[in-house]
């Protein structure tokens, strides 16, 4: 899957961070613990707008949110 979009709401909800999928009508909905059992990482339909936050690249991601997100969708 090759990513579209990210967005960070900057912690205004539990699942901070959105990844937008090129091309697919799914998203990851992802927490800041999103590895941990009381975290979020959830792959669901994101309706884009203002309440996911702002857009930021991928690199700006935490470290093990990045990671996390990598091991779901490759």
């Amino acid at each position: 899957m090759k990513i579209s979009k990210v967005f960070d709401n900057s912690g205004a909800t539990f699942d901070r961070y959105t990844i937008i999928f090129e091309g697919r009508s799914d998203a990851l909905g992802l927490s800041d613990n999103c590895d941990s059992p009381q975290g979020f990482s959830q792959f669901g339909v994101a309706v884009e707008g203002r309440h996911l936050g702002g857009q930021i690249q991928f690199a700006y991601l935490p470290e093990n949110v990045k990671l996390h997100a990598y091991e779901r969708i490759t």
